[in-house]
């Protein structure tokens, strides 16, 4: 006897609503574990307590709203597609990353896209995920998404590909720590940028520095300190 190998967790404060997606969701995968919760903290422990290939995660719930619940999702790296009866969190998803969002009553084209997209090998095991966080929550993402890595106040700013970005509450220098030094270096005080999204490297006339453009950020001007170390660091 095969054993189903597929599980998808239903995160809806409603019942009927769980059962009807259940209901479309054996119409199109015939061989599947269902599992169920009806908040967020049943959906915590349920994701604790077994490995799921996908979560179809309703966002307006009582006890906590889904949207919120994204960035766990994301550290677990576990596909997600959002279901609801709300157009206007669309664009905050998908800078989530989530697989698909489906406006209820769900259509069977669409749902059958969004198990398409669930199942599609996106997941490239050679990428680093960094999630940097404090008591208030996590910010995961990919180092390859990193462009450039900013200082405002107590506070660093990303800018990331294809991503809004993001303000997270750590130090420059607590956040240096954290990266593979072979993809990133600072740059200044202020700065740190990931190498593969410089132009060339040239030196300031009169000072010596370094300088680089960096696309869609104009220019990076390299500390005196960081151009020696860049010096060292690279033998030229």
């Amino acid at each position: 006897m095969n054993l189903p190998t597929t599980t998808f967790l239903i995160v809806d404060d409603e019942e009927l609503a769980r059962v009807e997606l259940r209901r479309q969701l054996t119409s199109l995968v015939p061989t599947f574990t269902c599992l169920e919760a009806g908040n967020l903290q049943e959906a915590r422990a349920q994701l604790l307590d077994k490995r799921v290939n996908g979560v179809f995660l309703d966002l307006e719930m009582p006890g906590g709203h889904g949207m919120s619940f994204l960035p766990e999702l994301q550290a677990m790296e576990v596909p997600v597609v959002l279901v609801t009866a709300h157009d206007r969190y669309a664009v905050e998803a998908y800078d989530g990353n989530v697989c698909d969002y489906l406006l209820k009553p769900i259509e069977r084209t669409r749902l059958a896209r969004a198990l398409a997209r669930i199942r599609q090998p996106e997941q490239d095991f050679d990428r680093k995920l960094l999630v940097l966080g404090d008591q208030s929550g996590c910010w995961p993402m990919y180092m390859d998404e990193i462009i450039l890595i900013e200082t405002q106040g107590p506070q660093s700013l990303f800018h990331l590909k294809d991503r809004t970005p993001i303000l997270i509450p750590c130090s420059l220098k607590e956040i240096e720590q954290s990266l593979d030094p072979k993809q990133f270096v600072r740059v200044n005080r202020s700065q740190i940028v990931r190498l593969h999204c410089m132009k060339m490297i040239s030196r300031r006339e009169g000072s010596g520095n370094f300088e680089s453009e960096l696309e869609g950020h104009g220019m990076i001007e390299f500390s005196r300190r960081q151009s020696q170390a860049f010096r060292q660091r690279f033998g030229f």
